[in-house]
């Protein structure tokens, strides 16, 4: 459908385990330096993002959840709000969708609007590739992104839910602790949140 995209594989870049330090909100800046700040860069540049992981135990992968943990700040700002987000996971047994629920509802939490997803099973590598069925859905999930991207489709009741649900928590810890957050305290300020 014409749109620009870029792969990125998380297996090959630098990433580094959050501290849980918060200087991110603190500062807006995080203080390990590595091959985070290019991904930050890189999703808050998209208009959409597809978010896709193995499924490993019932869960992520781990390099999947090394980055999720370093966007603490992006979720307070609310950094992905307008985009829109699909998510894939691929495993061998069962848990494919308990992962890309938690892909979607991450992104959500961070304000992206949920397109859709989708799973797989695979064994062993190119395996997809066979799936006829799958790989007609997963060209039918990936039109609907670009769709959603180009009319700029509005999600309401998604918004609803973010706005009675974790807005209202995000809110509530923001205003309780302001002097440990400034940087996302004067974000909700000027967004007119708090």
């Amino acid at each position: 459908m014409g749109a620009k995209t870029e792969l990125v594989c998380l297996s090959d870049l630098n990433l580094n385990y959050c501290r849980g330090c918060h200087h991110c909100l603190e500062t807006g800046v995080c203080a390990i330096s590595d091959d985070v700040e290019l991904l930050k860069e890189k999703l808050l540049r998209a208009d959409g993002i597809v978010l896709a992981s193995s499924t490993q135990a019932q869960t992520i992968s781990g390099n999947m959840k090394v980055l999720i943990d370093r966007l603490l700040l992006h979720v307070f700002k609310q950094s992905l709000q307008g985009k829109c987000v699909v998510s894939v996971s691929v495993g061998g047994f069962y848990g494919m969708n308990k992962v890309t629920k938690y892909l979607n509802d991450t992104a959500w939490a961070m304000g992206a609007n949920k397109v859709g997803s989708i799973t797989a099973r695979s064994w062993e590598k190119g395996d997809i590739l066979k799936e006829g069925q799958v790989l007609t859905r997963a060209n039918k999930l990936g039109k609907n992104l670009v769709t959603a991207i180009r009319t700029k489709k509005k999600y309401p009741l998604q918004t609803f839910f973010r706005k009675t649900g974790p807005l209202k928590l995000f809110r509530k810890f923001i205003l309780m602790y302001p002097q440990r957050m400034p940087l996302a305290y004067n974000h909700w300020k000027e967004k007119g949140w708090l």
